[in-house]
């Protein structure tokens, strides 16, 4: 997100959108306090062949919602508050900002998927990492919202600024790479390794 900040008087969209994205944003929060009994309840158990399908398919999942929540704030945020110097429209942020927060609770969905299922032995290591790292994403959002808001209330602020978001590789997924090449090697034969994760993690670091 790199749209310069309008002049202090209409700056009414900046705070509309901090406003309602940190609530969504603690929402969301809120469903992951739930993840640790969900993981209790988990029945389904799976084979070392279907753990390194489940891994490819959620981050390749992960990727994609990545990807898609970059477009809303490069693209949709940015547009709904309008051309420099003109206001907004109110219904064009809250779009926006729903948009967004709605990605977020897709995200919560992805973790549930996760801690519904018990993984092989081999493949903990790998599910542990997977667990949670969607949370990365969501809170470094959730600060970059926050700098925004503090910068809003300065009242010394004049002229065009500009704010970037950065996003980052997921950091409780650094290492994973190596973790599914050990639980491929103990557990799979290698005509059965799928190297699919090469390529998405590439994607995910190259955010």
């Amino acid at each position: 997100m790199d749209e310069g900040i309008k002049d202090h008087r209409i700056s009414w969209e900046y705070q509309l959108t901090v406003k309602l994205i940190l609530e969504g944003i603690s929402s969301v929060k809120k469903g992951f306090n739930e993840l640790p009994l969900i993981r209790m309840k988990a029945m389904e158990t799976l084979s070392p062949q279907e753990c390194a399908s489940f891994v490819s398919e959620k981050l390749d999942e992960l990727s994609s919602w990545v990807d898609y929540t970059k477009d809303i704030y490069s693209q949709d945020i940015n547009d709904s508050w309008g051309p420099y110097g003109v206001e907004g429209k109110k219904e064009d942020i809250e779009a926006a900002c729903g948009r967004l927060v709605k990605a977020f609770r897709c995200l919560y969905d992805w973790e549930v998927s996760i801690c519904t299922v018990i993984p092989d032995n081999t493949w903990k290591p790998v599910f542990n990492k997977l667990q949670l790292s969607s949370m990365n994403f969501i809170e470094d959002a959730e600060s970059f919202f926050i700098e925004l808001m503090e910068f809003l209330s300065n009242p010394n602020i004049k002229g065009k600024h500009t704010l970037t978001f950065n996003f980052e590789f997921p950091r409780t997924l650094i290492g994973v790479e190596k973790d599914i090449r050990r639980a491929q090697n103990a557990s799979l034969p290698k005509s059965q390794w799928d190297d699919i994760w090469v390529g998405i993690l590439k994607k995910l670091v190259g955010v």
